[in-house]
């Protein structure tokens, strides 16, 4: 008991005001909880932390673009060149323009990310 109230004069004190001020520092700056069912992220509570639901945000526009963009193709694919349809299969193996645009669109899209973040 007597280390205890020894350790308690000297830095205890020092070290429980550090963290009670902390804590009070913590809930002043209004961070919000999360919600059940939230969709999202929380209510910023500082100008960075809304630029950075802003980003979020459109990344996740992007990311869904892209998303309904690849599920498009194979679905296109399945119907346009069904064996129904096209009977006779193509013999075409090299396509210099798609090879190119597979290529530099995700690389566009990649830079297009990076430049706000």
């Amino acid at each position: 008991m007597l280390r205890l109230k020894s350790w308690l004069t000297g830095m205890g004190w020092a070290l429980l005001a550090l963290t009670l001020g902390a804590t009070s520092v913590v809930a002043a700056a209004g961070a919000a909880e999360p919600r059940p069912w939230q969709f999202g992220m929380q209510p910023p509570a500082t100008v960075v932390e809304e630029r950075l639901s802003t980003f979020h945000d459109a990344l996740l526009i992007i990311i869904a673009l892209i998303t309904a963009f690849v599920l498009g193709q194979p679905v296109y694919v399945i119907l346009r060149f069904n064996h129904q349809r096209n009977p006779v299969a193509s013999r075409t193996f090299h396509n210099t323009v798609i090879e190119m645009l597979w290529t530099v669109v995700p690389v566009l899209i990649l830079v297009i990310i990076a430049i706000p973040s």
